[in-house]
């Protein structure tokens, strides 16, 4: 027990340190959008295509259109594809089109054999554009009205065939500051900004939620029809640019774009054992969901612990990586705009997390699949 509180204290004091440095490395190695300007006035501006797949997204599909129309940029055309939407998802994309005839409703085929459903309505969707660029977009993306015309000014300037955006990611609900900040937290600090936006280095990454892809660097990785049957099929997009020689730009762009990915528990546990279950191998996750609870609960826990079995030092550390998560979670605020409201609630995400990893696991090696959207993945 007493070697284990050491153990338990020297993790919550060192590891969240650690996490602070390298979040502070990638946020200064990502460019801010905000910082890109638009595209002069009197220069002619390429044309866009925005492709927005939407299954049952009648909560989101309308405030999500409303902003790209809102977009400041000349040659826009924005296409929902309804992927079988069971909801008013389709019925409010056409009374919006009613009003605006650059919005286009586009309903998907039957799914495919080997496609899942994301993929499958995203290449539906790009199948005969003949834009300059087309850029992918979730329901649940809320754009300001000058993210897509900075986006296009940086494709330009940059000469890049893809440029991946990270959006503000929001956290309303109990369940999203328990769980959802914690996830968001690992993800920016995942991130290697600085060799995602080297050409020499082979590090990628793509942000599912917004990716601006010159149609014909989209076209010569093979499009979505390449990923037809991915779970993460936005990073190996990414990944195909890089191999392909083309170049990727990832930047910050939480005061242009945000996300409310999952908006309860179930949602939260459903997205991220999906996304984990392709993500993690299952002989890492034990690992990976013990050593969330260590670096998260551990600073809330071990302390008490320790005070009662008179172990003051290790207490003392403790505390010291309860300082340090504490003002990490406050400096993500500042820098990501990611909430810092209820961080006591963090404990409580960690074993949210713990469980994902678990169950993601469990599922791969018992060859079952993720359920999403009445689909299984």
């Amino acid at each position: 027990m007493h070697v284990a509180l050491w153990a338990l204290a020297v993790i919550a004091l060192v590891v969240p340190a650690l996490e602070w440095l390298v979040m502070r490395k990638n946020f200064h190695d990502a460019p801010d959008l905000a910082d890109e300007p638009p595209l002069a006035e009197d220069v002619k501006q390429p044309s866009l295509l925005v492709i927005v797949p939407a299954r049952d997204e009648a909560a989101n599909i309308g405030d999500c259109v409303r902003g790209l129309l809102a977009s400041r940029v000349n040659n826009l055309r924005v296409r929902v594809v309804d992927d079988g939407s069971t909801d008013r998802t389709p019925a409010i994309v056409e009374e919006l089109a009613a009003g605006d005839n650059r919005l286009q409703l586009m309903r998907a085929p039957p799914l495919p054999a080997g496609w899942l459903g994301k993929s499958h309505a995203l290449a539906c969707g790009a199948e005969g554009a003949d834009a300059e660029y087309v850029c992918f977009v979730d329901a649940d993306v809320r754009a300001q009205p000058d993210a897509l015309g900075r986006t296009l000014a940086v494709a330009e300037r940059r000469q890049a065939d893809l440029v991946t955006v990270l959006p503000r990611i929001d956290a309303l609900g109990f369940w999203e500051l328990a769980a959802q900040v914690l996830i968001a937290r690992f993800i920016i600090e995942t991130l290697p900004a600085g060799d995602v936006n080297r050409p020499d280095k082979s590090a990628s990454v793509g942000i599912g939620p917004f990716l601006f892809f010159r149609r014909s660097a989209y076209l010569a990785i093979g499009g979505h029809a390449s990923v037809k049957g991915e779970v993460v099929e936005d990073f190996l997009l990414a990944q195909r640019i890089k191999r392909a020689g083309l170049r990727l730009v990832y930047l910050r762009g939480v005061r242009q774009l945000s996300v409310r990915m999952y908006d309860s528990l179930g949602g939260i546990v459903r997205g991220y054992t999906k996304n984990f279950h392709a993500m993690v191998p299952p002989w890492i996750a034990p690992l990976a969901a013990a050593v969330v609870l260590a670096v998260v609960a551990g600073p809330w826990v071990v302390p008490p612990l320790a005070l009662a079995l008179g172990m003051r030092l290790p207490a003392l550390l403790a505390l010291g990586g309860l300082v340090l998560s504490l003002g990490l979670r406050i400096d993500l605020s500042r820098c990501y705009r990611l909430t810092g409201r209820a961080p006591w609630l963090a404990p409580l995400g960690a074993l949210v997390l713990a469980w994902i990893l678990l169950a993601g696991a469990w599922r791969h090696l018992r060859r079952r699949p993720v359920a999403w959207k009445g689909r299984a993945v």
